[in-house]
């Protein structure tokens, strides 16, 4: 994800200065808790612009609908697929 990245790098020294000059007031790790809060918030943010993307694809014409269907079901597929994998790894098959 390059916006975290981007993020990281001008957050970082913000919060390290604060961190430094209330040291007593700032657990450890507190950057990294931050951080991945605001990943979280990116994450969540784009997964819901993705969907209303697909979603107006879907009303954009019958063709449109149809690709997002295909494209649903190819995703649903991957995604059982890799669990598969994930599993067979776990267990040493592959």
């Amino acid at each position: 994800m390059n916006n975290e990245v981007k993020l990281r790098k001008v957050l970082r020294p913000i919060i390290l200065a604060q961190m430094a000059k209330h040291p007593d007031e700032l657990q450890e790790g507190f950057f990294d808790k931050v951080m991945d809060h605001i990943s979280g918030i990116l994450l969540k943010a784009g997964d819901k612009r993705y969907q209303r993307d697909l979603v107006a694809l879907s009303k954009s014409s019958p063709e449109g609908k149809k690709a997002v269907d295909n494209f649903q079901k190819f995703s649903d597929q991957l995604e059982s697929d890799m669990e598969l994998l994930d599993q067979m790894r776990r267990n040493g098959e592959l």
